[in-house]
This record gives structure tokens, sequence and C-alpha cells, in this order.
């Protein structure tokens, strides 16, 4: 399976994503993707999710759904809580011959 590239989830941009296998329906906001450039035939960037705050989530790799790609595992980690929800941040280095473009 190929991994989504920075354009797909360009695309994605402040779109809700559904966590898969939480007990009771979840969903991150995309509300951040920042790229960081192309070196050596990788492609860098980073997302940034917001969640609610009473549903808090671990490190942990999540299987995300958006009804414009099939599933796809993404490994967030928490990065800071704020008045709206949690954080959780996801970095990528993947092969751009590797990636799902958009």
């Amino acid at each position: 399976m190929k991994q989504p590239g920075y354009k797909a989830y360009e695309k994605l941009l402040h779109s809700r994503l559904q966590v898969l296998g939480a007990e009771t329906p979840l969903y991150l906001k995309l509300i951040e993707v920042k790229d960081m450039g192309v070196t050596d035939g990788y492609e860098r960037f980073s997302l940034l999710f917001e969640g609610p705050s009473d549903r808090l989530l671990e490190q942990q790799t999540v299987v995300l759904e958006h009804e414009s790609l099939e599933e796809f595992a993404v490994f967030i980690v928490p990065v800071r809580l704020t008045g709206s929800g949690c954080r959780y941040e996801a970095v990528f280095s993947l092969s751009v011959s590797d990636t799902r473009g958009g």
C-alpha cells in the first residue's frame, strides 16, 4: 500500500479524518500540512492534527479514513493540549516513488 504524499494531505487540510478501531467514533482535524522539501528523492513533511481534549490518544499508530482516500496508517505523537483540544504530530520522510500523490 502506498502512503499518501504531501499533495494528497494538502488537499485534506481543515477536514476531519476518522480514527478507525475506536470504541465510539473519533475524529481528528488536519490543521496543518508543513512542507519540509525533497532531499535525495525523499519527500519530507509534517502533519498537525487536533482531536478532542476529552479523548486523549497516546503516541501510537492509528488507521485513519477520509472519504477521498483509502484507509492509511499514521504514527501520531501528542504534542500539546490547547483550549480547543489535543494536538498530534506526524512526521514523514517518504520515497517519492512510494507515495500516492494527489
